[in-house]
């Protein structure tokens, strides 16, 4: 899918970057999810298929997926492969480490870019992590760091806290996109010390608002997946939706639960084109 640029600058420094919490069919979906067709739950059944064809409508050269396992993993690798005629796609997965049921992904172009390092912090005593990538431009040799996670706040720990502080010390000192299902919501306190702390939330600095949610199993509707930047100011962002063509195509009130037939995971995708 092609984005309209809404901003001038050199394509070769433009990285586009797609994040979605992929629903791992290894959770006791049925006990959790009892509004949906199981055929929309189980990789096997046909979900595969249908996630798929669904991330390969993007044109991103940066997909980071959150609770997935590395067989679900290989399967998108493999997808999009098929049908990039100028993309060549690898990936790094990483366990959580307190479970055995799914982690993170990053997958890359790697036509486009180099990788660098790689980085994984993980929070003591709990199934939380970060997986980090320092990546270069091949054409260009920008550097940036995409981070992936899956975390939540609480105040016992604080985990975005800790994100952030971790973040703050990956060496290069460069340019960060940092995605992931935070778990937790904008009204909470965590977001508004993001945001005053030089941190930009890319979509609703780029559309103002915040769609209904990100989130809908059908007894639960939330807004938890961002995508953050840390070293950027706002106008690095090109574009910035929800979904395959954004917040304006999407009937929310009428989804009664995810996944469905039209969107295979239980949340929404989110995607920035940025300027570095």
């Amino acid at each position: 899918m092609g984005l309209s640029n809404k901003k001038t600058g050199s394509t070769e420094d433009k990285v586009q970057i797609t994040s979605w919490e992929a629903l791992n069919p290894e959770f006791e979906v049925e006990k959790r999810y009892t509004q949906q067709a199981h055929e929309f739950l189980y990789w096997k059944r046909g979900r595969k298929d249908r996630f798929c064809t669904y991330i390969c409508q993007f044109d991103s050269q940066v997909f980071c997926f959150q609770s997935i396992n590395e067989d679900m993993t290989k399967s998108i690798v493999s997808a999009l492969n098929k049908q990039s005629k100028d993309k060549s796609f690898d990936y790094i997965w990483k366990r959580r480490s307190k479970t055995i049921l799914d982690g993170l992904s990053i997958v890359y172009d790697k036509n486009l870019l180099k990788l660098v390092n790689t980085v994984v912090h993980e929070f003591e005593g709990l199934a939380h992590i970060i997986l980090a990538c320092h990546f270069v431009m091949k054409s260009t040799n920008t550097n940036f760091w995409v981070v992936n996670t899956l975390i939540n706040w609480d105040k016992r720990v604080n985990d975005t806290r800790v994100l952030k502080t971790v973040v703050d010390n990956f060496e290069p000192k460069c340019a960060k996109v940092v995605c992931g299902d935070f778990a937790s919501t904008p009204q909470e306190s965590w977001y508004q010390q993001y945001v005053t702390n030089q941190v930009v939330d890319v979509y609703q600095s780029f559309n103002g608002n915040l769609p209904d949610y990100s989130y809908n199993t059908g007894y639960q509707k939330k807004f938890v997946d961002y995508i953050f930047l840390f070293g950027l100011e706002a106008n690095a962002i090109i574009n910035a939706y929800i979904g395959t063509q954004g917040a304006d195509k999407i009937d929310f009130k009428a989804i009664k639960a995810l996944p469905s037939a039209d969107l295979p995971s239980d949340h929404f995708p989110f995607t920035a084109l940025i300027q570095f």
